[in-house]
């Protein structure tokens, strides 16, 4: 049952064996879910040195507007599949870990089957983009603003916590 995988709470899990459920998930009925953010402190920054904390001011902002985001693949930036838009988050919730979501999958995007295949493997994890201009991050990186725009399921997230199969080439750029 996932949802007593997610339920456990952040400190259950030894740092660098089991993030598996902090890794994209499917979840059935064409859904996937994970955690776009999962808090930190200066002792698990990101690659950008940076973490975001429950204190995070406007992170649901948008979704609460509108009760949607995009779900795009790796912030549209990947060269082959250029602004791929996976699905819809059409759940979004705070809990003790992170910022859950959860995604509806664009039944007709010809990447669907290659990306779920990616999800059992635990091979994609989650990012959240903000726009520039409300990015507010502490001189410590303590991000201090972040209004979620999108949510991007990506092979190579900032936060490795966010997956459990470090590929080799990422490790070799830390």
């Amino acid at each position: 049952n996932f949802s007593a995988l997610r339920d456990r709470g952040p400190f259950d899990f030894p740092p660098m064996e089991t993030p598996d459920i902090r890794c994209v998930k499917a979840l059935g009925q064409k859904r996937v879910g994970g955690y776009g953010i999962i808090w930190g402190d200066e002792t698990s920054k990101d690659l950008y040195d940076e973490w975001f904390t429950p204190a995070t001011k406007e992170m649901t902002v948008v979704f609460d507007s509108i009760k949607k985001l995009p779900y795009l693949y790796n912030h549209a930036m990947d060269g082959s599949l250029k602004t791929s838009v996976m699905g819809v988050i059409d759940t979004l919730e705070e809990d003790e870990i992170g910022l859950w979501y959860e995604a509806q999958l664009d039944m007709s995007n010809k990447y669907r089957e290659a990306f779920l295949d990616l999800t059992r493997k635990n091979r994609i994890g989650s990012s959240s983009g903000t726009l520039p201009g409300a990015r507010d991050v502490a001189k410590s990186g303590e991000i201090l603003r972040w209004p979620i725009v999108e949510i991007s399921a990506t092979p190579t997230p900032a936060d490795l916590r966010h997956i459990s199969d470090r590929p080799i080439q990422i490790v070799k750029t830390l």
